[in-house]
C-alpha cells in the first residue's frame, strides 16, 4: 500500500544525502579550485536510488520526486543552512573555497564528492 510507505523527504539517509550532493554541487559551482568526483557522486546517487526504490518507489515515482521544485527548494535551503553555519558567505567564492577544502580535508560525505584542483 502506497500510503503505508515512508515518505522519501522523510528519510534521513536520503534527506542527508540529497543535501550532500546539493552542498557538493554548491561548492564547486562556487569555487574554482574544487571539482566533483564525478564517478563517486553517480555511485553514492545510484545508492540513494536504491535506497528509495527498497522503501517501495519506482523509478518514476523518484524521477518526479527529484524533480520536484518544492523538494529542490527545500534541499538546497537545507545545504544553504549547512554552508552557512560553516562560515560560508555565498558573495565571497573565498569562503565555499575554504569550506570546501575543509569538507574534503575531513572526509565529510560531502568532501569524498570532491576534489581539489
Amino acid at each position: 500500500d502506497a500510503d503505508a510507505r515512508v515518505k522519501l523527504q522523510d528519510d534521513a539517509t536520503l534527506e542527508l544525502g540529497l543535501r550532500s550532493v546539493a552542498i557538493g554541487k554548491m561548492l564547486y559551482k562556487g569555487c574554482e579550485t574544487i571539482t566533483p568526483r564525478r564517478i563517486r557522486a553517480f555511485s553514492f546517487a545510484r545508492s540513494l536510488q536504491s535506497r528509495a526504490r527498497k522503501l517501495g518507489y519506482s523509478d518514476a515515482e523518484i524521477d518526479a520526486y527529484l524533480d520536484s521544485d518544492v523538494d529542490k527548494d527545500r534541499v538546497k535551503a537545507k545545504a544553504r543552512a549547512y554552508l552557512k553555519a560553516k562560515g560560508t558567505d555565498f558573495a565571497k567564492p573565498a569562503t565555499l573555497c575554504m569550506v570546501g577544502a575543509a569538507e574534503i580535508k575531513s572526509g565529510t560525505a560531502v568532501g569524498k564528492l570532491l576534489r581539489l584542483h
